[in-house]
């Protein structure tokens, strides 16, 4: 890591939000000015700074100095203290106070108005309240170091030590030396582990309760990243124990302590199994069962009197022929209060969907279609002719509440919502969308139940068909134009457990398999498929700039003035600050669970044995069908042949599917 010192000459630009600063060092041995850019949190023109980073070239501003840590030297000399306060950044003092300033007290200046304030008024036009006035600005901009200092002594990167001032102000360093483990909550990009790093430095007890706490609810998340809505009492005892390495007592006491505070609740499940669960996957579990026991037994639309008039119309209108289970899933969305159709591609789920609405349109219905993604929304909207939303942008997200603006209290004006590629759908924004439907309105689900479960916790859809207590239409046949294309065809052989239908490589057709065993030779030939552009994800949910987990945008420009990249989401423009950069990451390649939800012209897909955890057949089964037009299959026929084999699913702890037939029948037991 390169070191650097130098006074601040000149601040180019500074972010108020970020922090992001742009300067000019005048340095030692170097005639000209560094530029040094970063994260630098009130500096001064006048200010002596220390820096560690590294080099760099910008193909625009050429070198510059990255800071990855800084710390602020007070100026010493009569000249650099009346450029340091000449520079404006304490309120009430300009150029000509800072030069009467330090005519008046020399090398002393800062040292006055620290300690001895009073005697700023020894200045001639300085009263009581003009001193007081300079004296509070220099309070809270000395707050401001202290802050950044007290981080940085303590290992804490110069971009979250921006981060953490930015949450607590001034009353970082009380809140970080009581408890760092607040961070972890509270700080987006800390987590445990850096809480647990920092609080080692200041040496809190290993065993305290609020580490013992934090460990607790953090190996808690960790088992919900893998899909899980409750995690076992032992299960969660055990990770915890490996993690903190603590007595078993001591984490039930954090355990019952957590439950007594309203973070967790402990609930005895189906087969006698205790559960433990993460306060809002609770409320969002139960309510999920309550809501649509509610929806049904409401009262809905009138259905058409001659379903069959109803059909052959929406035919003829379509120009198209359904078949007779096609028929049957259009006809029971008619008549059902809550419908799931599940089916695999190429069996006709978007005519369905755009049969459905014009036969409700017709009838003078309020349709809603909805999608978890943006992409899938965009395809929706072109395949039906109709408008498409995702689920977030129709909930309405509030940044003033922190939740959705349409909930029980101001439900969607609506009569259908239809939810397409449900499988996505996690639990807790299964039941957002719950809560915001009128009693009177028909719900219709759709989506395939082989792909792979939704990213976030619970297995929605699967719990919805295993509860039993759910109408479903099951989707086999596929639709005559799709029997042509070789994707659509080995998705369901693949899905039936069947190996591909592989086609020489001179013949024209939609998969291709390219057998190489060897990875540095696949990663080679990926390199030479992948296009030249500069895709980007979102890595977290963000309401207010409404993009999402899984979104894929193009960079489409860099304010360089603003520090500020652009990147183009499905014909939205978002912009990110330095400090949000964390939250997105280059797409060149994305993981299948990502890109569920998404369509691409053309997929390629690597897959050796070194991939041998992940050789499922839902996973290879869902990465095929993202193909639209081109499917590319990367690497040897042993590692496809056992991810075909593979159809155990991975677990997911979810008491969804009880819960339904508990809320429906009265019965915890499946019905025959």
């Amino acid at each position: 890591m390169a070191t650097l010192a130098g006074q601040v000459e000149r601040i180019s630009f500074t972010d108020p939000v970020s922090h992001f600063t742009v300067a000019r060092l005048k340095t030692k041995g170097r005639p000209d000015l560094v530029t040094v850019v970063g994260p630098l949190t009130g500096i001064q023109e006048g200010e002596q700074l220390r820096l560690k980073g590294r080099w760099a070239v910008h193909p625009r501003f050429g070198e510059q100095f990255q800071v990855l840590w800084w710390t602020s030297v007070v100026p010493a000399t009569a000249a650099g203290i009346q450029k340091y306060l000449g520079s404006g950044f304490i309120h009430g003092i300009g150029p000509e106070l800072a030069a009467r300033l330090v005519k008046q007290f020399g090398p002393q200046t800062l040292d006055i108005i620290d300690n001895y304030p009073q005697r700023l008024q020894e200045v001639p036009g300085i009263g009581s309240k003009r001193a007081a006035q300079i004296q509070a600005a220099w309070e809270t901009q000395k707050d401001i170091r202290e802050v950044m200092l007290f981080l940085q002594e303590h290992g804490v990167s110069v971009a979250y030590a921006t981060k953490i001032y930015k949450q607590y102000g001034a009353q970082a360093i009380q809140i970080v030396s009581d408890n760092p483990y607040q961070l972890a909550t509270e700080v987006y990009g800390i987590g445990f582990l850096t809480a647990d790093r920092l609080a080692a430095r200041l040496n809190i007890d290993r065993q305290s309760p609020a580490r013992l706490a934090a460990g607790l609810l953090y190996s808690l998340d960790q088992l919900a990243k893998q899909g899980h809505v409750y995690v076992p009492r032992k299960l969660l005892i055990t990770k915890a124990q490996e993690l903190l390495e603590s007595e078993v007592p001591a984490l039930e006491a954090a355990l019952e302590s957590q439950v007594q505070e309203g973070h967790l609740v402990i609930e005895r499940l189906e087969g006698g199994e205790t559960g433990i669960y993460r306060k809002p996957f609770f409320v969002a579990e139960t309510g999920i069962a309550q809501l649509l026991a509610r929806l049904r037994a409401g009262a809905g639309l009138e259905r058409p009197l001659a379903l069959d008039q109803a059909l052959a119309w929406a035919q003829q209108r379509r120009r198209l022929r359904l078949s007779a289970e096609q028929a049957q899933a259009v006809t029971t969305a008619l008549t059902e209060k809550v419908l799931v159709i599940t089916g695999g591609p190429g069996t006709g789920k978007t005519t369905i969907i755009s049969c459905i609405t014009d036969i409700y349109r017709s009838l003078g219905a309020r349709v809603t279609l909805l999608a978890p993604t943006g992409r899938a929304a965009k395809r929706l909207s072109e395949a039906t002719g109709s408008e498409a939303s995702t689920i977030h942008r129709c909930l309405e997200f509030s940044p003033q509440t922190g939740g959705f603006r349409r909930n029980a209290g101001d439900p969607l004006k609506t009569d259908v919502v239809v939810v397409d590629e449900v499988s996505m759908v996690d639990t807790i924004l299964m039941y957002h969308l719950l809560k915001a439907l009128p009693a009177v309105a028909r719900l219709i689900l759709v989506g395939d139940a082989h792909q792979l479960p939704s990213v976030g916790p619970g297995n929605v859809l699967k719990d919805l068909l295993d509860s039993g207590v759910i109408p479903v239409v099951q989707l086999r046949e596929i639709y005559r134009q799709a029997r042509q294309s070789l994707i659509v065809i080995n998705a369901h052989r693949i899905n039936q457990g069947q190996f591909p239908i592989i086609p020489p490589q001179a013949q024209s057709a939609d998969f291709f398999f390219l057998e190489i065993d060897d990875p540095e030779i696949l990663r080679d030939r990926l390199l030479e498929i992948v296009a030249h552009r500069l895709p980007l994800m979102q890595l977290r949910n963000n309401y207010d700039k409404e993009v999402f987990n899984g979104d894929i945008g193009l960079v489409s420009g860099y304010d360089a003035e603003n520090n500020l990249l652009r990147v183009n989401f499905e014909g939205r423009q978002v912009s990110y600050e330095p400090a949000e950069w964390d939250e997105i990451s280059l797409a060149y390649a994305v993981s299948v669970h990502k890109a569920q939800g998404n369509e691409f012209p053309a997929v390629v897909i690597a897959l050796t044995t070194h991939h041998y955890l992940m050789l499922q057949r839902n996973l290879i089964y869902t990465a095929i069908t993202r193909g639209k037009r081109l499917v590319v299959l990367l690497g040897s026929k042993k590692a496809l042949s056992m991810a075909i084999r593979n159809d155990r699913p991975l677990k997911r702890y979810s008491g969804l599917a009880a819960r339904l037939r508990q809320s429906l029948t009265g019965s915890g037991s499946k019905s025959p």
